[in-house]
């Protein structure tokens, strides 16, 4: 029976995620005393994304109960107890056994893996769940602001002050500004913020800052994802 150490590095649980590969168990076809002793040195928040295989087993061993464990405990003990002779009665017993087998086609071991094989199947399937079901990250952009005022005796300064103040959405971030000359002492006003895509359409924002009765009209100068 494999051994595994370093459960808690990466070395050891990618030697271990290996192993369990093409397994269902750390040894046979069934859940045994060796599957529930290395619970205990193992950790419960396995990343599945990292460890796959870990996770479904992980996710498998610890569906079971405590009773029903402790009871491979009891399974382990008696299998490494049967260098003991057994009684004479038991050979011919396991040979009717198999007999029976043989008349429908299948062993016990054959249904010992496909059982084996439905687990693991299943577990492979909670894992990748759980590895896909982790949040997205949050989709913004940058985006700049030209601001032409009414006209020339309008405080740009003042107006940036009063938008930064004023205009204010559910994840919009303003940011610096700057003041550039059009013609006739007239200025315009380049500002940039900050937007969460999901949550701030474009046309509300401009709109909002064009209430104004400073403000002549708002174009978009860049637009960014981050």
């Amino acid at each position: 029976m494999p051994s595994f150490s370093n459960l808690d590095q990466a070395s050891g649980l990618t030697e271990f995620n290996k192993y369990l590969e093409t397994r269902s168990y750390i040894d046979g076809y069934k859940p045994s005393a060796a599957d529930s002793s290395l619970l205990t040195s193992i950790h419960a928040a396995v990343d599945a994304s990292k460890y796959p295989h870990v996770a479904r087993w992980l996710s498998h061993i610890t569906s079971f109960s405590p009773a029903q464990r402790a009871l491979w405990g009891g399974v382990a003990v008696a299998a490494s107890s049967a260098s003991a002779k057994p009684p004479a009665a038991a050979p011919a017993k396991k040979a009717a056994a198999a007999d029976s087998d043989d008349d429908f086609g299948m062993s016990s071991d054959d249904d010992d893996e496909a059982e084996a094989i439905i687990a693991r199947k299943a577990a492979e399937h909670a894992a990748k769940k759980a590895a896909t079901g982790k949040a997205k990250p949050v989709a913004k952009s940058s985006v700049i602001l030209f601001v032409k005022p009414e006209d020339a005796e309008t405080d740009m300064n003042e107006l940036a002050a009063k938008i930064k103040s004023e205009v204010v959405m559910d994840s919009l971030q303003w940011g610096d500004y700057e003041l550039i000359p059009i013609a006739y002492g007239i200025k315009k006003l380049r500002i940039i913020c900050v937007i969460e895509d999901d949550k701030i359409q474009l046309d509300d924002l401009t709109e909002a800052i064009e209430e104004f009765e400073e403000v002549q009209s708002v174009d978009i100068d860049a637009f960014n994802k981050l």
